[in-house]
């Protein structure tokens, strides 16, 4: 990819208005499977919100049904965009669709992590995007083939997951070895970043950013997807105090379960995650799932109340040992703190997974504020989820 913020990136397609694709006499052609189309924020958000053709508008937003990571090329270079479409091919072991695509301009870095570099983007649209890259080891193919393996798993797991409080996806792209993910830009930066900027959370707003975040924890659930690495640093804030969980480069999808809570397929036992932010089980590899992330929410509310996750005095280490050992009370919200919060944070660093609540359980907490809209919505989403009187689905 490029490497200066003013170096862009190949020519895409002429992207269509919202409007053009909605209306039926338009639609003479059928469009790419492989296309990325873009609304405006404020037309996304509109409709989301108000709940009018929400999931429609949406898909449309995000693109359509993914198939292959798509070659990045350039119109004026026809002989490079096929050499790269062979080249890639051969690297990866598959088919890939050569095909135009965002135009876009790289900006500052927004984040680094162990599964690439996030940059902000600037379409030939004019609107910000949130891009990832991953290079890929052309020297080692194998290595290359793993990675793009689990590139792709990230990427099928995104595209399905359409909720307010998860960072929406657009696309991919794959040119000269690099995938770049393109997602929902989120301006206001990371609840790790609020903090060093402002400092611990009042409760009030404590309560307003744990309600949201057990929103889509309990979305995630439902759609059997557990994160896996749920902290400060992965979830995010738009400046209208909307919450956004991003980084999915952890998460897994479980199989299809009984109606029975002690059912194997709940279960996995590779370790993942933040030592700070680890379940005992996930740490002991005992095997962990959804409880797993309950218990990531319950440090996270606590880092947010205090600036730090628990036991951030301890070396990481340490802290794994103490917590991995279930030997030791972890520590509560200090004074200030309402019991509600208290017991909020207490029931999520419950050690037997067993005994720890379920998201669904959490947002009737009286921490919790109630809205109903949201209440009701999650409820009707839970009882369509499959064909069990209770809405259980796994």
């Amino acid at each position: 990819m490029c490497s200066s913020r003013a170096q862009q990136h190949p020519p895409a397609r002429e992207m269509k208005s919202i409007r053009q694709l909605k209306r039926p006499s338009l639609s003479v052609t059928p469009r790419s499977r492989s296309a990325v189309d873009f609304i405006t924020y404020k037309d996304m958000f509109q409709q989301i919100q108000s709940g009018d053709e929400g999931p429609v508008i949406y898909e449309m937003f995000a693109g359509p049904i993914y198939d292959n990571l798509r070659v990045s090329s350039s119109c004026d270079k026809v002989k490079d965009r096929q050499v790269n479409s062979i080249n890639s091919a051969a690297l990866l072991g598959s088919e890939l669709v050569v095909d135009d695509t965002i135009t876009w301009t790289k900006g500052e870095v927004l984040g680094r992590g162990a599964y690439g570099t996030v940059y902000c983007g600037l379409t030939s649209q004019g609107q910000l995007i949130a891009v990832k890259q991953v290079s890929l080891d052309a020297s080692d193919p194998d290595a290359a083939k793993r990675e793009y393996s689990r590139l792709q798993g990230e990427v099928e797991l995104l595209k399905t997951l359409r909720h307010s409080n998860i960072v929406g996806f657009l696309g991919t792209s794959l040119y000269q070895h690099v995938v770049s993910i393109f997602m929902e830009y989120v301006p206001g930066g990371s609840i790790a970043s609020i903090l060093h900027r402002f400092g611990p959370l009042p409760e009030r707003v404590l309560a307003l950013y744990t309600h949201q975040i057990l929103e889509g924890v309990d979305y995630l659930h439902l759609n059997r997807v557990i994160h896996r690495d749920l902290k400060g640093n992965n979830i995010m804030l738009m400046p209208t105090g909307v919450i956004k969980l991003i980084d999915f480069g952890c998460a897994r999808r479980l199989s299809c379960l009984n109606h029975t809570s002690s059912n194997s397929g709940d279960l996995l036992k590779s370790v993942h995650g933040t030592p700070y932010w680890m379940a005992p089980e996930v740490i002991n590899e005992t095997g962990y799932g959804r409880k797993s992330d309950i218990w990531s929410v319950g440090c996270t509310v606590f880092e947010m109340a205090t600036g730090k996750p628990p036991l951030a005095h301890m070396d990481k280490m340490a802290a794994l040992f103490y917590i991995g050992a279930r030997r030791g009370l972890m520590p509560s919200l200090p004074d200030g703190f309402s019991d509600n919060a208290k017991d909020f944070v207490k029931i999520c660093l419950t050690s037997d997974q067993k005994l720890r609540p379920s998201a669904d359980q959490l947002l009737k907490h009286s921490f919790i504020p109630q809205n109903k809209t949201g209440v009701n919505s999650m409820e009707t989403q839970r009882k369509n989820c499959c064909g069990h009187p209770e809405g259980l689905c796994g």
